[in-house]
């Protein structure tokens, strides 16, 4: 099991992570595995294996927030279990990601 975290991504690395993630065997909390909500800022993997998203970072009022990973983080710790259609998709984001 992939513990929980949180990601900021852009809407191009929104849809790497969901569609890797979807390819693992996870899903959104409705249980739906299409690439939706692009434009949030913010993907939400809780332990429980579910996917949500915000355009804000969600506090918890006990303060125990989901450990935040960046997307390069996500690609490094994938790494061997990413299933990206397109390799030239994942440079782009890495690119864009390097000039911030």
């Amino acid at each position: 099991m992939i513990q929980a975290f949180r990601v900021k991504v852009s809407p191009d690395e929104s849809a790497i992570v969901q569609r890797n993630l979807f390819n693992a065997g996870y899903s959104w909390i409705t249980g739906e595995k299409k690439i939706l909500n692009t434009a949030a800022d913010y993907l939400f993997f809780d332990k429980d294996g579910d996917l949500t998203y915000s355009y804000t970072v969600i506090t918890d009022r006990n303060n125990d927030l989901d450990p935040e990973i960046s997307f390069q983080e996500f690609l490094e710790i994938f790494d061997g279990r990413l299933q990206v259609w397109d390799k030239n998709e994942v440079k782009k984001c890495i690119r864009l990601e390097r000039r911030e």
